[in-house]
């Protein structure tokens, strides 16, 4: 993937607007604290709070590996849609060049799909593009897929 993964070409503004709105659940307050602690410049409580959603979170090694990648991974994204949603384009696709870097395509696929699921869940629908996406990465006759995407219609409703 060359070039910003999310840009305005391929994620509207008013789909980026919509992560602002993501449920006030556990999850979301604890990554929104870790970004913010990092846009205040305080690192070590923003690692301390990672440690702790981590320790929350994985029940093995390998699984703590993963999630502090993905965490990270997913801060950096969510702070490049951020910067841009408020004006600074410039640092926010510094910020995809520099997830595009790190990241496997793979990786930055399941980025994407969950944000467009978490942002289908939000507002009830899905451009066709970004439902198929989705539906195709965790595959579309799996039960967990249809408790995920229960209440997201594809396509804008009319």
């Amino acid at each position: 993937m060359g070039g910003s993964a999310v840009s305005e070409d391929n994620v509207s503004g008013e789909m980026m607007a919509e992560v602002a709105g993501l449920p006030d659940i556990f999850e979301v307050q604890q990554a929104r604290a870790v970004r913010d602690l990092l846009r205040a410049g305080r690192y070590e409580e923003a690692s301390r709070v990672g440690e702790h959603l981590l320790a929350e979170a994985a029940t093995t090694p390998e699984e703590e590996a993963t999630f502090r990648r993905t965490l990270l991974l997913s801060t950096m994204l969510a702070e490049s849609i951020s910067i841009s949603g408020e004006g600074d384009k410039q640092r926010g696709d510094e910020i995809m060049t520099m997830i595009t870097a790190m990241a496997t395509r793979e990786e930055i696929k399941q980025l994407l799909c969950a944000l467009f699921l978490q942002i289908g869940q939000h507002q009830g629908w899905l451009p066709t593009e970004h439902y198929d996406m989705v539906t195709d990465h965790i595959g579309a006759g799996s039960p967990d897929l249809q408790n995920l995407t229960a209440g997201i219609t594809r396509g804008k409703p009319s």
